[in-house]
């Protein structure tokens, strides 16, 4: 085996390495981990670590697609995903833990969804990959078949971590305020800091600046005015970033999001909060109609905080949320967009599941009709992923169209999408030629693995351009060309 080299491992700060997780985070890539813990009560010593909210690891050898890595601290993560499982429990492996600054292609930490809930083992990803390419700061992930001290534990989603390399890689800077919500309602309890304990955890030392400047916000939520709202919280938030992610959790059914299950940066650049979205496990789960009810709009258990009771009473927010929300379910959520790479998923997933034959292991036949059932499975009341794209897009275009927004004029979920794109060479130095057919004109954008858009152009005449990225580095990148009836989408690799 070979050793892992110490990615960007003397300065993790940001600027100091190039884009993590390339070799991690691929969409067309089942990894093998394999991980060798020494202590034989290893198991029973973790769930005790967990169960009394011990923040202890274990020291393991991490093996990473023939890659090794000493020291590594490993520890038992999750709530419902934890109890649910007898024995593929969900992981987290800290590559800092017992060597300061270790890194595995640039990663502190990686986190091992065990997908228990998601039989499909493909709606974390496919949300964070949506919430990605609609221009929200989202996790990237990546698949892994897991084996510990030689025996396999299963199929497992890597998720990439929230910290201080992810904020430094994403928003520039990596010395803000970085929150974690447990059970957030957004609420102004006072000024004493005591008062919001169990509601939100700074992930640093206690400190006091960063405690007021949040109880700020909470604050002018309870004290302003409808009429000046949208201003106000302009100043102190984001709001594309919290109405981008609400309008993928609308489409998407993402329930399980709302006081809980989500991150807060404060930048100092901006001097405002942008929200980051987490845990997907239960996206693309039902069709609930009563989810988009006047009450709730689609934001699901969101509409139970202050924050998107204020929002609902805004028309110029909420005129926006509609918006956005025509906008993902035009140019990225549709059988047209979604169909080949649901199709792709399957086809690399389905051995490794088949092969799977642990105590909490999927059925294949359960994993078959996580993607093609054409209704609930009666054991989960899950919905296959093609059928339940259909029905929650027509529930999402009646819901428009009753505020007046009509969002969704062409039939593209029986045609697909009207223009064809040819990329070459692909994959390349970053120097890619393009050519279009099947459309009239429109606007090409290229995002990198992160969601951000680092290149766009206007279609020319001829239909043919060039796109010049040897600035770039490697990586994945999509190219996206927004026309008159929807959008296609190309994926580009620089090697």
């Amino acid at each position: 085996m070979r050793k892992a080299g110490f990615v960007c491992a003397a300065v993790l700060g940001f600027g100091a390495c190039a884009q993590s997780g390339l070799s991690v985070f691929r969409p067309d890539t089942v990894h093998e981990i394999r991980i060798t813990i020494d202590r034989p009560d290893w198991f029973p010593a973790m769930v005790a670590w967990h169960d009394l909210q011990q923040d202890s690891a274990q020291q393991v050898r991490m093996s990473f697609d023939g890659e090794e890595l000493d020291s590594v601290g490993m520890h038992m993560r999750g709530n419902f995903s934890f109890s649910t499982a007898t024995y593929k429990k969900p992981f987290k492996l800290d590559m800092n833990a017992f060597v300061g600054g270790q890194a595995f292609d640039g990663l502190r930490s990686l986190c091992l969804n065990n997908d228990i809930i998601d039989r499909s083992h493909l709606h974390t990803t496919l949300a964070y990959r949506l919430l990605n390419e609609f221009g929200v700061q989202a996790p990237r992930t990546g698949f892994a078949n897991l084996y510990i001290n030689d025996e396999l534990y299963g199929l497992y989603t890597l998720v990439e971590q929230v910290n201080k390399s992810y904020t430094g890689e994403r928003f520039g800077n990596n010395d803000g305020d970085l929150w974690k919500s447990y059970m957030c309602f957004w609420d102004y309890l006072g000024p004493d800091t005591a008062a919001y304990a169990g509601q939100m955890q700074l992930k640093e030392a206690y400190d006091s600046a960063a405690f007021n400047r949040l109880i700020h916000v909470f604050e002018l939520l309870a004290a302003t005015p409808d009429d000046v709202l949208a201003d106000t919280l302009a100043t102190v938030l984001d709001l594309e970033s919290f109405l981008r992610t609400w309008a993928v959790n609308a489409a998407t059914d993402s329930e399980d999001n709302g006081p809980h299950n989500w991150w807060l940066y404060w930048n100092p650049d901006s001097a405002r909060y942008s929200c980051i979205p987490w845990d997907y496990d239960l996206a693309f789960y039902n069709v609930t109609a009563a989810a988009f009810s006047e009450d709730t709009t689609g934001f699901y258990w969101w509409a139970s905080t202050r924050l998107t009771k204020a929002v609902t009473r805004s028309p110029v927010l909420m005129a926006r949320y509609y918006q956005l929300l025509c906008e993902f379910r035009t140019e990225f959520f549709n059988a047209g967009q979604l169909t080949d790479g649901i199709d792709s998923a399957h086809a690399l997933l389905r051995p490794f599941v088949l092969n799977d034959n642990t105590l909490d292991n999927c059925p294949v036949g359960v994993f078959d009709a996580a993607y093609y059932a054409l209704n609930p499975q009666q054991q989960l009341s899950q919905w296959g992923l093609h059928a339940f794209i259909a029905e929650q897009g027509a529930l999402v275009d009646s819901t428009l169209l009753a505020h007046g927004v009509h969002c969704f004029p062409t039939a593209l979920d029986e045609h697909g999408p009207t223009a064809e794109l040819q990329v070459y060479p692909n994959p390349g130095d970053g120097l890619f030629h393009v050519v279009c057919s099947g459309a009239q004109g429109g606007e090409f954008v290229v995002r990198d693995g992160l969601g951000r858009s680092v290149l766009s152009a206007v279609m020319p005449a001829s239909r043919t351009l060039t796109m010049d990225l040897t600035d770039r580095p490697p990586g994945l990148y999509y190219l996206t060309l927004k026309g008159s009836r929807g959008a296609t989408r190309k994926l580009m690799v620089v090697r």
